[in-house]
């Protein structure tokens, strides 16, 4: 059997209400892109080819840093019939 010692404070969990994460410049892009086009409610979705066409990059890195905001708190993805949207949730 392995064992591994981990120092005390090796491992911080992240605190509600601060943000500890950094944004990626391709996340900047995309949060810049949602701003642009005026998504900051759910009333004002937009959808991954919008921010595409905002951003003008490929749509799989505008797809993944759609998903890696989500996961981070900044972006709400909205389901819909045929196609996803999305909207900002946390100020900068």
């Amino acid at each position: 059997m392995l064992r591994v010692r981990i120092p005390p404070g090796a491992f911080k969990p992240e605190k509600r209400g601060e943000i500890m994460t950094e944004l990626s410049p391709l996340e900047q892009k995309v949060i810049a892109a949602l701003k642009e086009l005026g998504a900051t409610e759910e009333s004002k979705l937009k959808t991954a080819d919008h921010v595409q066409k905002q951003c003008k990059l490929p749509k799989g890195q505008v797809n993944s840093a759609l998903m890696s905001l989500v996961s981070k708190g900044y972006v709400k993805r909205v389901v819909r019939e045929k196609v996803s949207g999305y909207y900002l949730i946390k100020k900068e």
